[in-house]
Order: C-alpha cells, then sequence, then structure tokens
C-alpha cells in the first residue's frame, strides 16, 4: 500500500505472493484459456478470487476464512475474475526493484503469512536503504482487525509522523485523522513533487 501520491515516504505491504506448486499447471492452463478466449472475442474464462479447493488467486491455507471474516454479514463480493491474472500473480516480483526506491519505507510483515512468504519480505527489506521492518506474530489476515490493527495503524502514523512531520495526526479508536492528514499533505504537495518522482504513482 503506497502512503500517498503527494508524499515520497511510502509503507509497503504486499511483496511478494506464493502460489502452492502443486496448482500451477491449472492455473496456467486457466490463464492461458483466458488470453485465447480474449484473442478471439470471447466473454472471458474466469477463476474465483477465492475458494477451499481448486485453482483461485489467493490460495493461502487461511486465505478464505481469513476473507471471509472481514467481510460484514449480507454483504455480497463479487468472486470471479479473468484468469489471465494469475499470470500476473505467478510474476509478481517486485523484490527485483525495491534497490530503485529512495524514500523512506516502512513495512509491516506477518511472520506467520501464508501468502507472502516471511522470508521474501524480509530479504527485500534488507536491499531498502533505511527500511523500517516491522515483523509482527501474526498471520496475513490478522492485521486487518482487533488488537493487531490498532498496532499495525498506530506503526504507521507513528512512521508517517517521523518522516513527513505531521505531528498533529490523532489516533482515536484505530483511526487517522484523515482530514487532518489530508490537509497536511496538501500543503506540502509542491516540495514532495519537486523532490523527484513519487513512488505511489
Amino acid at each position: 500500500m503506497a502512503c500517498s501520491r503527494r508524499t515520497n515516504s511510502s509503507i509497503e505491504r504486499p511483496l511478494l505472493i506464493g502460489y502452492p506448486l502443486r496448482l500451477l499447471p491449472g492455473a496456467t492452463w486457466w490463464a492461458v484459456r483466458d488470453l485465447a478466449a480474449a484473442a478471439l472475442g470471447r466473454d472471458p474464462v474466469r477463476v474465483p478470487i477465492l475458494s477451499r479447493t481448486g485453482v483461485r488467486c489467493l490460495a493461502g491455507p487461511d486465505c478464505y476464512d481469513g476473507d471471509r471474516r472481514l467481510i460484514p454479514p449480507g454483504v455480497v463480493w463479487p468472486e470471479p475474475v479473468p484468469a489471465r491474472i494469475l499470470l500476473t500473480i505467478l510474476t509478481y516480483r517486485p523484490i527485483h526493484v525495491v534497490r530503485r526506491i529512495q524514500a523512506p519505507v516502512l513495512i509491516i510483515a506477518a511472520e506467520q503469512d501464508s501468502l507472502i512468504p516471511f522470508a521474501a519480505t524480509r530479504k527485500a527489506a534488507a536491499r531498502i536503504a533505511g527500511c523500517q521492518l516491522e515483523a509482527l506474530p501474526i498471520g496475513h489476515f490478522d492485521l486487518y482487525d482487533g488488537p493487531w490493527f490498532e498496532k499495525g495503524t498506530a506503526l504507521q502514523i507513528a512512521f508517517l509522523r517521523r518522516h513527513l512531520g505531521l505531528a498533529g495526526w490523532a489516533v482515536t479508536g484505530g483511526f487517522a485523522a484523515s482530514l487532518t492528514m489530508e490537509s497536511a499533505t496538501h500543503e506540502r504537495h509542491a516540495e514532495f513533487r519537486r523532490q523527484g518522482p513519487n513512488l505511489g504513482r
């Protein structure tokens, strides 16, 4: 997650998406079928984002239950997506370009993450000059609610305060005062643009 297009500080989460080897042949097959359908002008061949079994986009063992507990009751979340996205997932390796990052970076990593291997996250952090790596003893989805959400929010706000000088930020119940953030970052917009390309673009 990029901090903002108005800043040149960065808060990173996804660095490498692991995918079960046993699903690779099927994932590749569905992706190729979808690309062929697109070339022929046909409807997309779709796969689910989440499922308990079979080819899906997010295939970690805790992904299905972890995602479902974050969706409010009664909310219908569209699931199928064009299968070609699987090729992006399988080849997504931003670790190869992280050395280019020149802005301050905060990475909050889950040590028990089944989707983004912690070893890969730690390796990527080591390649970023001045990167702040915060390792938490949790799984991928634990950061999105409960006490770990509060912890993650506090880490991000402390990082932004330190690097952007936003001493006036307040946290109430884990929620940053977004209006204060919007106002402060807007005032500094011109200054940040002069400092170089934005990483959030």
